[in-house]
């Protein structure tokens, strides 16, 4: 449909600036509107049901030349196309102006289509905000929904109740009504769909499509655009997410900060975000709520029964980062680093215990601590992260998670405790292969005389003497040395991560750490390399005088004990331990801070969700996000 239209668009917008008849369609569709929010309470006349599929069908047919000239024009342009030969004001019914200029003359002032577009908003607010959603307006709302946002004038005054709108429209996931059987009217409906997405939704079955919360879907993407548009002054979109409060929250009179905001269902949003974390747009709004919305974030930590509810498809999330894409693994893990923040939250995952984990494919796990399972997870990406994509920020968000949580580490699941160990073996393993090679490699070079280049800053042009295919192969090699050098950094941080964090939960809890004891102990010759390194040997002698104090105990009851004998006088002992003997290092704790322009990320990243999830059609050839050196 979309290829088949062009050529009728094209000749749309070529006689448009003469004929103005996208500005009367405003017209026309403002007229509507208003008609219809008069009888909205009539439901069963069939002025009601000609007045939606009315303002439906212009809905569309406007957001299909808006699109047209969103892919070709700029952005002046697709104003001057809203011009208007009629004067905008309380009246709908307006008497056109003589003169044909350019512009044209509105209540004083010169009409440059921006007025016309502010009007379009302006009433598909009103829609949102003002129209019941039922069996036959929901097409209307869903066309509602048009990416094209004015921050300020007639638009900013319905932020508080536009913003609660699209928040209780995805809280709701209303699906899209099944047509009934014999209805003219409804019948129209069946191809509602595939028009919305101009054909490209094909693929999917129609019982699929009636069961798609599409008005919900819409809604957030919207919600997002909205909430992180950049603007100079305050968005006032976001500020109303921000603020917004449990309405089943009783005030007290002395409470010192009262919310400003509107008030929503809090316990229904929560079991919302539950069910569909498993999309980008969900994961995003979970983590501007928990990182923003002091008020939310304080009702997901008092969540002390069912925390499981949202932690587990956050963690699914990343469990399946392989396959995920970078942005929704980012934002799946901060919501993760924000809660560890929290004492209280640290504490209460070791004491909630989550059972069914089919997904977790590692190894059979009938039943472990929520705590556990986040360790575990955690532990998983780390490996996936140092040994294939190496993504500095990932690596960074994630030892600083686990170093949050490692204070207040207890009862932990000998698989976490294996996994641990495992963990920091492997990346030693692979730390002193790549030491070795790094005193081979600077041995060569100075038994040869050669000089270490910088690989950043050489040029190839300016190599004096050789064959030119012997220096770039040379070239080459000593690229890939460097970037095997800088891993050695990433190793090391790893490293030291994991003993901060045996180091943390021994002075904290050894109490409750058995198991990891007991694992150290049969172990306890990986530190051995380490007892001269610089940046772990402090910590490495802290543990070995745990280790050392439980292996005394262990050898004064004899040899051929076996693991829950062992295990039991580890215990036992534990109560004879002072925590004295160990020497007191600073507490682990970090906090996300957000970028100076998160903009930066953010708007992209949104921006894509919404070309990927409208089910809209877009030309990414003609989008200047996604191809900013074309020049329209």
């Amino acid at each position: 449909m979309n290829e088949n239209i062009i050529p009728f668009l094209g000749d749309w917008i070529e006689n448009n600036p003469t004929s103005l008849n996208l500005s009367s369609m405003i017209q026309v569709f403002y007229n509507k509107i208003q008609l219809l929010k008069k009888d909205s309470q009539k439901t069963t006349t069939i002025n009601y049901n000609v007045l939606v599929w009315h303002g439906y069908n212009l809905a569309f047919i406007m957001r299909t030349m808006f699109k047209y000239m969103i892919e070709t024009l700029t952005e002046e342009n697709v104003i001057k196309n809203c011009r208007s030969s009629f004067s905008i004001g309380t009246n709908v019914t307006q008497t056109p102006i003589e003169n044909s200029d350019d512009t044209k003359t509105i209540n004083g002032h010169q009409d440059d289509g921006q007025q016309m577009i502010e009007l379009l908003l302006s009433t598909l607010i009103e829609i949102l905000v003002d129209l019941k959603i039922d069996d036959l307006s929901y097409s209307l709302h869903v066309e509602s929904f048009i990416y094209t946002i004015v921050m300020q004038n007639k638009c900013s005054i319905h932020a508080l109740l536009l913003t609660k709108t699209l928040l209780n429209n995805f809280i709701q996931q209303i699906p899209v009504p099944t047509p009934p059987s014999g209805s003219i009217i409804f019948g129209l409906a069946s191809g509602f769909w595939n028009a919305l997405t101009l054909g490209y939704a094909n693929k999917k079955t129609d019982d699929a499509i009636w069961k798609e919360a599409l008005l919900a879907r819409e809604s957030l993407l919207l919600l997002l655009v909205l909430t992180n548009h950049c603007t100079k002054d305050l968005n006032p979109y976001r500020e109303a997410l921000f603020h917004c409060c449990d309405s089943n929250l009783t005030m007290s009179s002395e409470q010192p900060h009262k919310p400003t905001g509107f008030k929503i269902e809090f316990s229904k949003l929560y079991r919302t975000l539950c069910q569909t974390l498993n999309d980008d747009q969900t994961t995003l709004l979970l983590y501007m709520l928990i990182h923003q919305n002091h008020q939310f974030k304080t009702f997901i930590l008092s969540r002390t029964t069912d925390l499981d509810q949202f932690i587990v498809p956050v963690l699914k999330i990343l469990y399946d980062s392989p396959h995920r894409n970078s942005h929704h693994i980012y934002m799946s893990l901060i919501i993760l680093l924000v809660l560890s923040e929290d004492n209280q939250f640290n504490s209460i995952i070791h004491d909630i215990i989550v059972r069914n984990l089919s997904w977790y494919t590692e190894r059979s796990l009938k039943e472990i601590s929520l705590g556990g399972l986040i360790i575990l997870v955690i532990i998983r990406t780390i490996h996936f992260n140092t040994f294939r994509n190496q993504d500095r920020f990932l690596h960074t968000n994630l030892c600083a998670t686990l170093a949050n949580m490692s204070n207040h580490f207890k009862h932990l699941h000998i698989c976490v405790c294996e996994k641990l160990v495992l963990l920091f073996k492997k990346i030693s393993k692979k730390y002193f292969k790549l030491k070795s090679l790094d005193h081979r490699v600077i041995n060569d070079d100075n038994s040869s005389g050669a000089i270490i280049t910088n690989i950043a800053t050489s040029d190839v042009s300016n190599s004096i003497g050789g064959d030119s295919d012997d220096y770039l192969n040379n070239h080459s090699n000593q690229l890939n040395q460097n970037d095997e050098f800088k891993d050695l950094s990433l190793y090391e941080e790893v490293l030291r991560t994991i003993v901060e964090i045996i180091n943390a939960s021994f002075s904290k809890n050894l109490l409750t750490n058995p198991n990891l004891i007991h694992n150290l102990l049969c172990d306890r010759q990986i530190f051995e390399p380490f007892h001269n390194h610089p940046l772990l040997k402090d910590l490495i002698s802290n543990i070995d005088t745990v280790l050392s104090f439980f292996w005394q105990r262990i050898e004064q009851q004899g040899s051929d004990l076996t693991a829950d004998e062992i295990l039991s006088i580890i215990k036992l002992a534990s109560f004879n331990w002072s925590k004295d003997k160990m020497k007191r290092f600073p507490e682990l704790m970090f906090r996300y801070v957000e970028d100076e322009q998160p903009e930066d990320f953010f708007i992209p990243y949104i921006w894509s969700l919404v070309f990927r999830c409208s089910d809209i059609y877009w030309n990414s050839q003609n989008i200047l996000l996604f191809n900013p050196i074309r020049n329209i």
